[in-house]
């Protein structure tokens, strides 16, 4: 079962901060101590949300994560 997918062992959650989809990586900031939280496109590539959408969120769109660290 994919983590990213599986939302039942979730222990955080975060929005987006920041993608660079020509370096394929971005930050979340959690929600529950303000932190930042490091990404890999690879890592989020099975949620099925493209480069284009994560890199003109900032600006469009709200994009919430839950994630276990």
């Amino acid at each position: 079962m994919n983590p990213l997918t599986d939302l039942s062992g979730v222990k955080s959650t975060g929005v987006l901060k920041f993608f660079n989809d020509a370096k394929n990586f971005g930050f979340f900031v959690n929600e529950s101590d303000g932190e930042d939280v490091f990404f890999h496109y690879d890592d989020i590539k099975d949620t099925k949300l493209s480069k284009d959408l994560l890199r003109e969120a900032k600006n469009k769109y709200l994009i919430k994560f839950a994630f276990v660290i």
